[in-house]
């Protein structure tokens, strides 16, 4: 069943059915299924800031533009889309919603979209097989949980990149920004990654964001 989405609401309100405990991912994919026409109306690019950003923040630290990329939970392909205006032509994309997906093919700015969640079963993808991987708006509670970051960083070649974008409350406050914050720690401990980032950044108007880069080890 489908998490009712009221459009005439404001954005923080209508997000925050979505993070309590019980939801389902498949309540969430069923959601996103059903606004694949009306995702980009409620996110214009003037008011949803998180997908330029991320592109910008992939141009400092991906240099060539035939780099292989991985877009994590890509939905509709904003982030595809900038990554392109900005001249990369080698992203694939990882998306459990069918419906976001065909949106998102329309496009025509990846080279493949794999229909699964991260981890899932359906889709294998091998440690060490992109140059960079990259995540936009998904890092939240019952989207993609704390430990995907770790998920994120062996998908990554050595010396490769993961470039996350998410909002603010849950990369510090709650259960889900102390985990994540633990993850990052023990990443950092392990010698698996390399911090070159964790700074404030848009995210949408009127909700803060962070950005975290990593460079893997």
């Amino acid at each position: 069943m489908a998490i009712f989405f009221d459009s005439s609401k404001p954005f923080v309100e209508n997000m925050k059915p979505f993070f309590a405990p019980g939801v389902s991912q498949a309540e969430i994919i069923a959601t996103y299924n059903s606004r694949k026409d009306t995702y980009e109306k409620d996110n214009p690019p003037d008011l949803y800031k998180a997908p330029t950003i991320t592109a910008e923040k992939t141009t400092e630290v991906v240099f060539n533009k035939c780099a292989r990329i991985l877009d994590v939970g890509s939905g509709t392909g904003l982030v595809g889309e900038e990554l392109s205006k900005r001249g990369y032509c080698n992203v694939d994309a990882l998306e459990p919603s069918m419906g976001c997906i065909e949106t998102a093919q329309k496009k025509k700015v990846y080279k493949n979209i794999m229909c699964d969640v991260l981890g899932g079963k359906k889709v294998q993808i091998e440690n060490g097989s992109y140059d960079a991987v990259v995540c936009c708006g998904s890092f939240m509670p019952n989207f993609i949980p704390p430990s995907g970051i770790k998920k994120l960083v062996r998908i990554a070649k050595s010396g490769g990149c993961v470039v996350i974008l998410l909002r603010r409350e849950f990369c510090y406050e709650g259960s889900y920004g102390q985990e994540l914050q633990l993850c990052i720690d023990e990443l950092k401990e392990s010698k698996e990654v390399e911090v070159i980032e964790i700074q404030n950044a848009p995210y949408r108007v009127g909700v803060p964001g962070v950005c975290v880069v990593l460079r893997v080890t």
